[in-house]
């Protein structure tokens, strides 16, 4: 395996009926890509806001499509998977919450020069839709790709 030191860029957009204008989110973070010969891993800390200690995200990409594992206060694990649905839990320190992902859009291009995953989703939140969600990760190699092999 190649673990590899990257900036990661994050987008995301969320499209809900009710609201005017779409809630957009971005993010510049440091983290690690680490490539295997049929997968593709990102890892990145974030933090929702300044109230919430850093969350530790997990991004796994391969050809039967993506997850995403969130660890800490507010703990997730979603599928995406074109024309898939996926249904599991949100965590918060406020009460759980059952969550479904639908995937519309799967796009991802990543190698040890870096490289982006587009995810496009519809979310239901304990069975009612929340919103349309597109995010866009581009992952960016720091430095001289100093590369370590484990």
């Amino acid at each position: 395996m190649i673990t590899i030191p990257v900036l990661i860029s994050i987008r995301s957009n969320a499209h809900r009926e009710e609201a005017v204008e779409d809630e957009t989110m971005t993010m510049l973070t440091a983290g690690t890509l680490e490539l295997t010969e049929t997968e593709a891993v990102i890892r990145y800390e974030e933090q929702i806001d300044e109230s919430v200690p850093m969350q530790q995200v997990t991004v796994t990409v391969g050809e039967n499509g993506a997850t995403m594992t969130r660890e800490g206060a507010y703990t997730t694990h979603m599928v995406f998977r074109m024309g898939c649905r996926y249904e599991g839990q949100y965590r918060t320190p406020y009460g759980d919450m059952d969550l479904a992902v639908y995937c519309t859009r799967l796009a991802y291009d990543l190698g040890d020069d870096g490289g982006g995953l587009e995810i496009s989703y519809q979310l239901d939140l304990n069975g009612s839709f929340a919103a349309m969600h597109d995010m866009e990760l581009r992952v960016m190699v720091q430095g001289g790709n100093d590369e370590s092999e484990e």
